[in-house]
């Protein structure tokens, strides 16, 4: 158990242990040192120790034990040894020479911040007069309201007595409850009171109106914080939400899943990790703010939000740096082009399907919106599958071609085409039937890297296209002769092909 001792300030007993003693003492023989040589310094002293007595006893101090902790707040309070000039008189502190005067917002005479009172205090002035001129220049294109605020926020608050003798100068006093009070004969000045009463109503009743918007604004950040934070989770970590509009049908939003299939597996836990501390953090402040402007409470969280700040910059660094890395491979465009050449074609062409998508294995799907693209995946053999596309146009002639044309994204021309040529996908012409896939599925030792294959018939005006079924899996798209592409599904199993698109027929003996 720690020593305590047992000592007397101005006629009060406290009991104080051994190390805040020690501070206390040295403390002592610094201002016994400081205004031995002074006159009236023993007086002084007195005073000195009369204070320290008086913030004690605000502690708790005849209670219980006093700690250095204690010690050390009212030397806070009071000032060091060192605050004090060689040539103070007794008396209040007061010194033959001027203290070199400090402005600060004033505590002991706020209406809103201080500033006025600080001025005021500062200028050994009633405080009124100074908000009179501040609201006479508010008139004046708002300088008033703008010169308060940047006071407001420049000027510290004069909370120790130390601060407040720089406030006040040499007209700084002790008053019996600790506080100070300068001028001392601000209640014979009954106008300044009654503007000074008005003037703290109309701060109060802004205050008041301030504080309804702080607490609306506060309640609305917690909430959207909150909401943001939810689905965030929802949308990128929780399997099978089920709640995607309908052009984003599917499950494949649960995030690690999408980037095994994109990045390097091995980056996959550190982009979730740092996409999530990008994303949560800001909204951890938000919902952080929010709860202050509600409950409006003081904290030391300077610290603390200086480490997330620092930890939020580096995490978005790290990610950009992470992301850029693997965007390369999505640098360049490269082509893979394969054509039939189809003599003496016939009046009508069946377009059948080998490999359907209903018969393809996946767990995880995602269509992008005008269902222009869509994958399957299978996280378990971690298999991606693609669904082609199918594009219509008349060749101009009596000629007619299929052209199977690749596409794939990578570090630069040659890698992407190198990529694209790799992608395997199963077509056939014989006699008037064209045999295609519904979709291509990924080597196991590729990424995706934004992979398309589509399949371009070029026939004649006037050809019969024919599908097994009229609602087919294919994206479908019409090609017009500018290069405008129109999506399109076939409403019966018979379509002809005309320079103006595609019209219905119920047989094959239709001719244009």
């Amino acid at each position: 158990m720690d020593k305590s001792v047992k000592i007397n300030l101005a006629g009060t007993l406290f009991q104080i242990d051994e190390e805040a003693y020690h501070t206390l003492r040295d403390y002592l023989q610094a201002l016994n040192s400081r205004f031995k040589n002074v006159p009236g310094g023993n007086e002084t002293i007195e005073d000195i120790e009369s204070r320290i007595s008086e913030i004690f006893q605000s502690q708790g101090g005849t209670a219980g034990v006093m700690t250095k902790d204690n010690v050390e707040a009212m030397i806070g309070i009071i000032g060091k040894p060192e605050d004090f000039e060689a040539h103070e008189q007794a008396a209040g502190f007061q010194s033959e020479t001027h203290w070199k005067k400090r402005l600060y917002r004033n505590p002991d005479e706020r209406i809103i911040s201080g500033v006025c009172g600080g001025i005021g205090s500062y200028l050994n002035i009633d405080p009124v007069w100074v908000r009179l001129i501040f609201i006479l220049f508010t008139f004046t294109a708002g300088i008033g309201l703008l010169l308060y605020i940047a006071l407001w926020v420049a000027l510290p608050v004069a909370f120790t007595d130390s601060q407040k003798r720089e406030l006040y100068g040499e007209s700084f006093n002790y008053a019996a409850n600790g506080s100070s009070d300068p001028r001392g004969n601000l209640a014979a000045n009954n106008l300044g009171n009654v503007i000074n009463e008005i003037f703290g109503a109309i701060g109060k009743f802004f205050y008041v109106i301030f504080r309804i918007f702080a607490i609306a604004f506060g309640v609305m950040f917690v909430l959207l914080g909150f909401i943001s934070l939810l689905t965030f989770f929802f949308l990128l970590f929780v399997r099978n939400q089920g709640i995607l509009p309908v052009e984003l049908h599917g499950n494949f939003f649960y995030l690690p899943d999408f980037l095994n299939f994109v990045v390097n597996p091995s980056l996959t836990p550190w982009i979730c990790l740092l996409f999530g501390i990008v994303i949560v953090l800001p909204l951890l402040a938000i919902i952080y703010w929010g709860i202050k402007m509600i409950f409006w409470f003081r904290s030391r969280d300077g610290v603390i939000s200086l480490i997330a700040l620092v930890l939020w910059f580096l995490s978005l660094t790290a990610l950009v740096i992470i992301l850029a890395g693997q965007g390369l491979s999505f640098s360049q465009t490269g082509h893979a082009t394969s054509a039939i050449v189809i003599e003496n074609p016939p009046d009508t062409i069946y377009v059948v399907t080998s490999r359907k998508i209903a018969d393809l294995k996946y767990n995880r799907d995602l269509i992008i919106p005008d269902n222009a693209y869509a994958m399957y995946a299978n996280t378990d053999s971690l298999q991606l599958s693609i669904r082609a596309n199918v594009g219509y146009e008349t060749s101009g002639d009596k000629t007619a071609r299929v052209e199977i044309v690749k596409t794939s994204l990578g570090t630069g021309i040659v890698d992407a085409s190198r990529k694209a040529e790799s992608l395997p996908y199963n077509y056939k012409f014989s006699h008037d039937t064209l045999y295609i896939d519904e979709y291509f599925t990924l080597p196991r030792d590729r990424k995706w890297s934004g992979d398309e294959i589509e399949t371009r018939l070029f026939v004649p005006d006037g050809t019969i296209l024919w599908f097994e079924k009229p609602s087919s899996n294919f994206s479908l798209m019409w090609r017009h002769d500018d290069g405008e592409i129109m999506r399109w599904e076939p409403a019966s199993n018979y379509q002809v092909v005309t320079s103006d698109g595609l019209h219905s027929s119920k047989s094959s003996k239709y001719k244009k």
